[in-house]
């Protein structure tokens, strides 16, 4: 098959904590519904360090790549454990270069031989999606990812990838299409059909929701909170190492990265010195401290029109979802958590390219 006959997609979700990338090359001939079986999404380190600072070690690791972002290079895809140093939420995110070396990580491992992406599907907190001022008019972000991460794109080894087009969706609605895509369940396509739908997306350093009514979104229900899950992993953090030094570990310490690196690969457990410590209980207790200020803005947004179904998805899945169940509970909406939350946006961003820009 020729080049020119397939069809290169790439999904990403680049987040403060970890990278979530899908990569699909759709054959001449291939119906997109059928591709979606073959879709898979990557979920790799987040960290990016200079590479001058960086370790030879890291720099050679499998899952990380040497990028050139405005003549300064990069190692992206490093743990941030390994990095060592502090995480700064900002509205200029995408603006800076570590952005864009995670960018440049994503599309340098897509294997693509032509070095083409056809289309790019990126998202954004619908803090910055959304132009709540002219909601006719596309955001200020929406319209520099357009521009920035098309056109031909130089990683540092002077070949470049050429990206034809750029689509950008709000983080939570990636999280609608994964879901959709994936559930089978005809009840719950009913219902987002027919209903009120609530999507959570609890990212590192923003807690974002989308309503969707009848399948539309309600744009004045609809908005993100800093109450996320970095909150979570440093309370928790911080819980754990006063327990410890309490209990006679007078130097113990536990860093939200420590966690956040246990979580990263699987574990459910932190070791401090050669002691073993369960984490899943602290993270569960500050995550319902966080919950319920953000809920509270929730419910200011809902109002007198409370959701069927409440859709709950990324990194902080998992230990936000008990506690919006039980405040689900009051209004009789049920709760969703898909498998791999943390991968949905990703799965989603990719279903909807293969669905509406093929």
């Amino acid at each position: 098959m020729s080049e020119q006959n397939v069809k290169n997609i790439m999904a990403l979700d680049l987040g403060y904590s970890s990278s979530k990338v899908s990569y699909l090359s759709l054959g001449e001939g291939e119906r997109p519904g059928d591709a979606l079986s073959r879709v898979k999404v990557e979920h790799c380190p987040g960290g990016v360090q200079d590479f001058g600072a960086t370790d030879q070690a890291v720099a050679n690791d499998s899952r990380s790549e040497k990028v050139v972002v405005d003549g300064r290079t990069y190692v992206a895809g490093v743990n941030h454990k390994t990095v060592g140093h502090d995480r700064q939420r900002s509205d200029h995110f995408i603006y800076e270069p570590e952005w864009k070396a995670r960018l440049y990580a994503a599309l340098k491992r897509s294997g693509f031989e032509n070095r083409v992406v056809d289309v790019l599907v990126l998202g954004l907190p619908c803090e910055h999606f959304y132009n709540h001022v002219d909601p006719q008019k596309k955001s200020e972000h929406v319209r520099y990812l357009e521009s920035v991460c098309s056109g031909n794109i130089d990683t540092g080894d002077g070949s470049p990838y050429e990206v034809k087009r750029v689509e950008v969706m709000a983080q939570p609605h990636g999280t609608y299409w994964g879901f959709f895509g994936k559930t089978t369940d005809s009840r719950l396509r009913n219902l987002a059909r027919r209903g009120s739908i609530l999507v959570m997306d609890i990212g590192y350093y923003t807690f974002d929701w989308i309503n969707l009514d009848k399948l539309s979104v309600v744009l004045k229900n609809s908005n993100s909170r800093s109450n996320a899950y970095h909150q979570v992993l440093s309370s928790a953090a911080g819980a754990i190492t006063t327990e410890l030094r309490e209990a006679g570990l007078k130097k113990a310490a536990v860093s939200p990265d420590d966690i956040e690196d246990a979580l990263f690969t699987g574990e459910d457990t932190v070791f401090v010195g050669a002691k073993e410590v369960s984490i899943d209980s602290y993270l569960y207790a500050a995550a319902e401290d966080v919950s319920q200020q953000v809920l509270k803005a929730v419910e200011g947004d809902i109002g007198k029109t409370p959701p069927n179904m409440i859709i709950v998805s990324g990194g902080g899945a998992k230990h936000f979802a008990p506690h919006i169940e039980k405040w689900a509970e009051s209004i009789g909406a049920e709760v969703v958590t898909p498998d791999q939350p943390e991968r949905l946006n990703a799965y989603g961003y990719m279903t909807n390219a293969l669905v509406n820009h093929i």
